[in-house]
This record gives structure tokens, sequence and C-alpha cells, in this order.
């Protein structure tokens, strides 16, 4: 259990940490001799309680923990120094020979770079969406401008054009009736 990469401690029926291996010190920098005798709780970060629907109901825990004998829920602990250390605890409870809960056996994986890298994703997924709709936007309005200039365009030229014609129906040139069908046939 000392080698083992991840936080493993066992606590008492009230949460108070009796064993905790070496990981606790890298992970969160405390030494396993200043957590023995701590209460899990008090090494959760505050944020686990702040934000609503991420904490864990520790009560309501517990009780599944005693009836079902393992629960595993994601949890920020407060590194000594202050700072989130996200992660997925898995406990499981130890009862003794009268099946009466004595206490529980946790382990944590820290899943801190997975959770930054969630919330950059979701950073970068939230401004791709502002610009994809910032750039629908730019679309729209340049092919209402064009469509502004191409009728624009278009009706100045079927206006010269018509005034063209009504001048060549109304001079009878030389070229005779044959022009002046062509000018109707155009219309």
């Amino acid at each position: 259990m000392e080698m083992a990469t991840d936080l493993m401690h066992t606590a008492d029926r009230a949460g108070n940490i009796t064993y905790a291996n070496e990981a606790h010190t890298r992970t969160l920098g405390y030494q396993p001799e200043e957590l023995v005798g701590r209460n899990v709780r008090d090494l959760i970060h505050e944020d686990a309680f702040a934000t609503p629907g991420y904490g864990h109901d520790f009560a309501a825990g517990e009780e599944r923990l005693i009836k079902e004998g393992r629960i595993s829920f994601d949890v920020a602990w407060r590194h000594q120094e202050g700072h989130k250390v996200e992660g997925r605890v898995s406990v499981v409870a130890i009862y003794d020979e009268a099946k009466e809960f004595i206490g529980s056996y946790a382990t944590f994986h820290d899943i801190t770079e997975r959770v930054r890298a969630q919330e950059a994703l979701q950073q970068h997924t939230k401004r791709l969406r502002a610009l994809t709709a910032q750039r629908a936007e730019v679309v729209e309005a340049e092919r209402q401008r064009l469509a502004r200039e191409l009728h624009d365009q278009v009706g100045q030229n079927l206006t010269a054009l018509s005034i063209n014609l009504n001048i060549l129906r109304a001079q009878k040139s030389s070229h005779g009736s044959c022009l002046v069908q062509l000018c109707w046939d155009l219309r």
C-alpha cells in the first residue's frame, strides 16, 4: 500500500483516519502521521460543500455504505496548500464479527488533470459555438448585401434595356418590322 499511486486510508466509524499511505504526501502534501486522527471531512475542499450538486452528502453516503458495503463518488480534496485536488473515491465498509460497521477503507484516484482537461474542452467548445454563431451572422449579412446588390444591378440593367427597347420601337428605323417584333419578343 505504501508504493500505491492512489491515496489509501482507513477510518473508524466516526470518519477519523486510522491509517494513511505515502501517496497522501505526494498528492495532498500531508505526511501520513499528520492525517492519523483527523476526520476525512476536514480534508474535503470547501468548494465541495459550496457548490450545489457537487458536494457529497456524507450522512446519506454513510447510510448507503453501511447498507450496501461499498460506495463511490467524485469529490475535491483540499491540498495542504489550499488548492483543489479532484478525484474519485471508492469506500468499502469494514464490519466486525457481529456484522457491525466499525470503519471504512477508502481509495482516492486523482483525476485533477482530467477534470481540468474537461473544463478546458468545455471552454473551447463554448468559444467554438460562439465563433460559429458569429460566422453564421457574418455569412447571412454578406448574403443579404449581395442579394441587395444583385437586385439593384439587375433592376438597373432591366430598366435600361426596357428604355432602349421603347426607344427602338418608337423610332421604327430602317430595320423595319423585324426589329419591332424582336423588341416585343424580348419584353
